[in-house]
C-alpha cells in the first residue's frame, strides 16, 4: 500500500496517481535558492503525454524513522520520457517549487516611492491574479520581517526576469528567502496538496527548531531505531577581515562612507589578528539616492545609516562563508531554514548553548522505493538504456 511505500507522490491530476509509480528521488533545497527535484516514475502505460505532467502540482511523501510522513510539493516544470521494455516505461519529471515560474517572465518596468516589500507585495499580488498555477502554489508569509524598510524614490526593474529582480531586491536589503510547506508531515498519503510558504527572513531569531529538535550523531545500521548523523566536516575559509563602503552624497555634495573601514568580529585565524590581515573588501556604490526638492515624495532621507547597513550586510555574509559544516545523515525530515541541536558528538559536546546548535542552509537528499530484486535489475536496465544516471547511494 501507499502508506507502507519508503517515498510516494500524489498528483493533482487523479488519472496520473492510478498510472505512475515513483520510485526514485534526489533533490535539493536551499535558502535564497528554492527547491528542485528529479523524480524516477515507473508506469505500465508507454503512451502518457507529457503535457499531463507539466504544471501538475504534486507532493512527495517520505516516511520516517517515527512513521510520520514528511511532505514536499511543488510544481513539475519538465516531464522525459525514458525507455520501455514492452512491460514497463520510464518518465523521468523535474518537480520545482513555484518561484520558477518567475523566471518565464521578464519585464521592464518602475516603481516610484515604494520600498522593497511593498514591491514584493506588489509583483505576489500579479502574479496570484494572473496564473491559477501559481495562486495555489505558493503564498507570501512575511512573519519573519522584523525591521523597517527605506523608502524608495525611483527602483526599476531592466529587462530583467521577476525572478532576478524580485531576489536582487531581497539581496540588496540582506532579506532571505525561504520555500517552506504549510504542512511538513501529513497523516497520510491522501492529505490534501496545500501550497508551500514563500517566508521573508531578516532575522535569525525566526528561524524555527525542527519538531525532533535534536539530532544524534551516531554510525547509522539497520538495527537503529531512530535516524542520525553519521558525519559532521568542518570548513573553514579565510574572508576579507575588513569591509569599507564609499558612495557620492549628492544632497551633502561629498563623499560618504559611514564610519570607514569596519574590522570584522570574526577570528579567521590564530596566527595572524584580522589588522594584521589586512584583507579588506572596498567598495564604491552608485549614488545616494535624492529625495523630491519640496520633501513631499515620502522617500526616505538618505544617509550613513545606508552604508553602515550595507557594511554590516557584508561583514555578516563573510563571517557566514567563513565557517559552515557539511553533514551527513540518514535523517529523512530534515527541513531547510529549520535548526537543531546535536547531541552526543565527541567535539560538539565540549560546548554548550548556541555552540550545539546548527542552522540547515542548504540539503541534497536521495531516497527510494525497494523493489522485489528482479524487478529492481529491470529497472536499472531502463534507466540505463534512457542514458539517465542511476544514484545508488544514499
Amino acid at each position: 500500500t501507499a502508506q507502507k511505500r519508503a517515498i510516494h507522490i500524489q498528483f493533482a491530476n487523479p488519472s496520473l496517481n492510478q498510472q505512475v509509480f515513483l520510485q526514485k528521488i534526489q533533490g535539493q533545497h536551499a535558502i535564497n535558492q528554492g527547491m528542485t527535484a528529479e523524480l524516477i516514475c515507473l508506469s505500465t502505460n508507454a503512451h502518457i503525454p507529457l503535457k499531463q505532467f507539466i504544471g501538475c502540482q504534486a507532493a512527495i511523501d517520505q516516511v520516517t524513522d517515527t512513521g510520520t510522513l514528511f511532505r514536499t510539493t511543488g510544481i513539475i516544470t519538465e516531464a522525459v520520457q525514458g525507455q520501455s521494455d514492452g512491460s514497463l516505461t520510464l518518465y523521468k519529471l523535474k518537480l520545482q517549487d513555484a518561484t520558477a515560474l518567475w523566471h518565464k517572465r521578464r519585464n521592464s518596468r518602475v516603481f516610484m516611492n515604494k520600498n522593497v516589500l511593498d514591491i514584493v507585495q506588489t509583483l505576489f499580488k500579479e502574479w496570484q491574479q494572473r496564473s491559477p498555477l501559481f495562486a495555489s502554489s505558493l503564498t507570501l508569509d512575511l512573519g519573519g520581517i522584523k525591521q523597517d524598510y527605506d523608502i524608495r524614490p525611483f527602483v526599476m526593474q531592466a529587462n530583467e526576469s521577476d525572478y532576478d529582480f524580485i531576489t536582487r531586491l531581497l539581496r540588496s536589503e540582506g532579506i532571505n528567502w525561504l520555500i517552506d510547506e504549510t504542512q511538513l508531515n501529513v497523516a497520510n498519503s491522501n492529505s490534501p496538496i496545500q501550497a508551500q510558504k514563500l517566508r521573508l527572513i531578516d532575522d535569525n531569531s525566526q528561524y524555527q527548531a525542527l519538531n525532533r529538535r535534536t539530532i544524534r550523531y551516531h554510525r547509522s545500521s539497520a538495527t537503529e531505531q531512530y535516524d542520525s548523523m553519521t558525519s559532521l566536516i568542518a570548513e573553514r575559509a579565510l574572508q576579507p577581515t575588513a569591509v569599507h563602503i564609499q558612495r557620492w552624497q549628492a544632497d551633502a555634495l561629498e563623499q560618504e562612507d559611514g564610519a570607514g573601514s569596519v574590522q570584522s568580529k570574526h577570528q579567521h585565524s590564530q596566527q595572524h589578528d584580522n589588522a594584521s590581515l589586512g584583507l579588506e573588501d572596498a567598495w564604491h556604490f552608485t549614488p545616494a539616492w535624492m529625495q523630491d526638492l519640496n520633501g513631499e515624495d515620502g522617500a526616505t532621507a538618505s544617509g550613513n545609516t545606508q552604508i553602515e547597513k550595507l557594511n554590516q550586510h557584508l561583514s555578516h555574509y563573510h563571517d557566514a562563508q567563513a565557517k559552515q559544516f557539511i553533514a551527513s545523515t540518514t535523517v529523512r525530515d530534515t527541513q531547510v531554514g529549520y535548526w537543531f541541536k546535536l547531541n552526543e558528538h565527541p567535539e560538539i559536546d565540549q560546548h554548550s548553548g548556541a555552540d550545539q546548535e546548527f542552522l540547515i542552509t542548504a540539503k541534497s537528499y536521495y531516497n527510494q522505493n525497494n523493489l522485489p530484486k528482479d524487478l529492481q535489475q529491470q529497472v536499472h536496465q531502463l534507466i540505463t538504456q534512457s542514458q539517465w544516471q542511476d544514484h545508488q547511494n544514499t
